[in-house]
């Protein structure tokens, strides 16, 4: 003969998260609907949640009245049993881990009550038009995260252009200068002849172009005779990590030269590496006559 009057569990999981049995999935969607109503910032009527309460108390005289009903297990609670257990009492972060159970006899009039409550919740949700509300509100939050998203893109558009702006014309004032050699990110700019050479990238380090640099030095390509050059580290060197980026500098950029050129013409990569080198070369005299105190 079967035991009804065994326990049973029927529900588990930290403080108000609770992973319920199947057949009592009920209990989530009704706090949902009450949720729903805070969400838009309707209240459920007094009057009516009291019709709903006192309804569901012919089916089970635990009920709470209105002043005891804050959630959906408050309708079941004069009918389980709950073993909660104080996780982690001396953090930030401690927590009631619950176990919730009930007479395995008691099981068909629980769901029933559940499903009756569901129905009338959701009837007066439905009645109250929240869920046009929760649509309008969810349509709202999609239009504003999409007008955010479209500032932030123009934002950051205006904020390259002025990039590209500000670079360019620190390039333009170099060309003032009408001689000489100079060095400027990564362009190496030789007023003698007009010619720019511009690193690209580096194989090992940062193996693609920056936006800005590609979309300065197509600008400059309109008007200047421009070279992309790449570089590579030196053959037997090892790799440099990330944290110690600084480091980096002593085999790529212009002011040094260790890293290995590279460009399809023989000719301008042997223009980029004599200017690197003149580059360089001028970079160690003027360390020298500062630290001797001579001035060349």
């Amino acid at each position: 003969m079967k035991n009804n009057n065994k326990i049973i569990e029927i529900g588990s999981g930290e403080d108000y998260s609770i992973d319920w049995d199947a057949r009592f999935k009920f209990l989530k969607d009704i706090d949902i609907i009450i949720n729903d109503y805070e969400s838009v910032g309707k209240e459920l009527k007094n009057n009516e949640l009291v019709r709903i309460l006192n309804e569901l108390r012919k089916l089970e005289s635990s009920v709470p009245s209105v002043q005891n009903f804050n959630s959906a297990f408050d309708l079941i609670e004069g009918c389980v049993w709950v073993d909660q257990e104080y996780y982690d009492p001396d953090m930030p972060t401690s927590s009631y881990w619950k176990k919730i159970t009930t007479k395995e006899s008691l099981i068909p009039s629980i769901v029933a009550l559940i499903n009756r409550a569901y129905d009338l919740f959701k009837e007066l949700h439905e009645k109250d038009g929240i869920p046009q509300l929760i649509d309008e509100l969810h349509k709202d939050i999609e239009y504003k995260k999409t007008q955010k998203e479209k500032e932030l893109a123009q934002r950051t558009v205006k904020e390259f252009k002025s990039k590209v702006s500000e670079l360019l014309s620190e390039i333009e004032k170099v060309f003032e200068q009408k001689t000489g050699l100079y060095h400027l990110h990564p362009y190496l700019i030789n007023l003698d002849d007009g010619v720019v050479l511009v690193l690209t990238v580096h194989t090992s380090y940062r193996n693609t172009r920056s936006d800005l640099e590609k979309s300065v030095t197509s600008i400059l390509a309109t008007k200047h005779i421009v070279f992309e050059i790449e570089e590579s580290s030196p053959s037997g060197s090892g790799h440099i990590p990330h944290w110690a980026g600084n480091k980096r500098f002593r085999e790529m950029g212009w002011e040094q030269n260790k890293s290995v050129l590279s460009h399809p013409d023989e000719d301008v990569l042997k223009v980029a590496n004599q200017l690197r080198d003149k580059h360089v070369t001028t970079i160690l005299e003027r360390s020298t006559s500062t630290k001797t105190g001579f001035t060349l």
